[in-house]
């Protein structure tokens, strides 16, 4: 996983071409002016816009993905994110659909993302998003990135 400043996103150019295009759609997209839906980018890559509310988090579980990375991005609002190597989680949901739902998980730390920062999570990385730290509207960009 990574977590770093929206300032640092060109640190991370290079480590893959389908990886560069997120980061640069990132980089180069008004992300407040996106309208709610689902969207193809190129190359397989496409992202969601998603308006919610923040949720408490024992309403949430940890959940990873096997076929994309997720470049995750909230130009309004703000949430906690726990996450835990998948490795320490029992499944609760068996995967369907890219994804795969998870028990809580002993070893998790939280981070906060807002509009100064963005998350990558990959397939070992067992996120817990979505959960509410005092911000009960939340717009959030997730990017999709095919695992290749």
């Amino acid at each position: 996983m990574i977590v770093d400043s929206l300032s640092n996103t060109q640190t991370y150019l290079g480590i893959s071409k389908l990886l560069d295009i997120g980061i640069n759609f990132l980089n180069t997209t008004d992300m407040e002016k996106l309208k709610v839906g689902n969207y193809e980018l190129t190359d397989g890559v496409f992202y969601l816009v998603q308006e919610y509310q923040t949720k408490n988090i024992d309403e949430v579980k940890f959940e990873s993905h096997r076929k994309y990375i997720d470049i995750q991005y909230l130009p309004i609002g703000s949430e906690d994110i726990f996450y835990c190597d998948k490795k320490y989680l029992i499944t609760n949901t068996p995967y369907v659909e890219d994804i795969e739902f998870y028990n809580d998980c002993e070893k998790s730390e939280k981070i906060t993302l807002d509009y100064s920062n963005f998350a990558i999570f990959f397939p070992q990385d067992a996120h817990k998003p979505c959960i509410n730290n005092g911000c009960q509207n939340a717009k959030k960009i997730v990017i999709k990135i095919p695992m290749l």
